[in-house]
């Protein structure tokens, strides 16, 4: 008579090869887009949108930033952005 093995095989490797098929897929690559037509203004043809497409970009210039603890504010301070070159 032959040997069956036991269901706990099985589930091991069912998961052993679900891991293997999402390991291997690959996620798409989705462009973002902006419809500069909303934007006010005459020169929308020279806006060049593509820096604002890299995660966590900020505007070269100078920001106020506001330094708050447990909801009082410490104080306020001028910060700058400058652009790094590549």
């Amino acid at each position: 008579m032959k040997k069956s093995r036991p269901p706990a095989f099985y589930l091991r490797r069912l998961g052993i090869y679900i891991a293997i098929a999402i390991l291997g897929s690959t996620s798409p690559v989705v462009a973002v887009e902006f419809n500069i037509d909303i934007l006010d203004s005459e020169d929308r043809e020279n806006i060049d949108l593509s820096r604002f497409s890299r995660a966590g970009y900020i505007m070269p210039g100078t920001y106020t930033l506001s330094m708050r603890l447990n909801e009082h504010g410490i104080s306020d301070q001028e910060i700058s952005f400058i652009e790094r070159t590549p």
